[in-house]
């Protein structure tokens, strides 16, 4: 954890924000709000009694289970695209659904104390219901050791045969997110 006097990404760009109160707890009596989905593995799949922004909420939430290297659930796979593709601004080439489940299990297998929180998310869905875009403001600890990093996230779905699916993620991160000088 950077040190409580260091200031974050987030304080850069919004002078009084504290990350304090986003941060994830370990504890099981924290009273601090997670946003990140519950990995209980039991999800359900949407059942239409949801809003479309609701519904590609929900969806992006489970498609972010791979980022906590949780196996989604099965019923996700029939929201990805066969074309769908992830372009992460440290990795030199698009990936697959396949190669970006692998690139986080790497992720967890060489930095033990990596964890991923959902600080924000906003959907925008078009006027016909037939695409939108999910924007993730997520907050990382841990990759690397004791820094603190903030990312956006913007995963584009499409609707196709009454199904929303997922066919682009683009991950974008801020730098290093301890700032002693700001």
């Amino acid at each position: 954890m950077p040190k409580a006097h260091s200031k974050s990404s987030m304080d850069a760009l919004f002078p009084g924000y504290s990350t304090k109160q986003h941060s994830t707890s370990s504890s099981p009596n924290s009273t601090t709000e997670m946003t990140t989905p519950p990995s209980d593995g039991n999800a359900a799949p949407p059942d239409g009694s949801m809003s479309p922004g609701q519904e590609v909420e929900y969806l992006s939430r489970q498609v972010f289970q791979v980022t906590l290297n949780k196996t989604p659930p099965p019923w996700l796979q029939d929201h990805i695209s066969s074309a769908f593709r992830a372009d992460f601004d440290n990795y030199p080439a698009s990936q697959t659904w396949d190669e970006q489940v692998e690139t986080f299990r790497d992720i967890y297998k060489n930095n033990p104390s990596y964890v991923p929180d959902i600080m924000n998310i906003v959907v925008d869905v078009s006027e016909h219901n037939t695409h939108a875009d999910a924007f993730m403001v997520i907050e990382t600890i841990g990759r690397p050791e004791n820094v603190r990093r903030h990312s956006t996230a913007r995963l584009k779905w499409r609707r196709r045969d009454g199904r929303w699916e997922i066919y682009h993620l683009l991950g974008i991160r801020t730098p290093f997110a301890t700032f002693d000088n700001i």
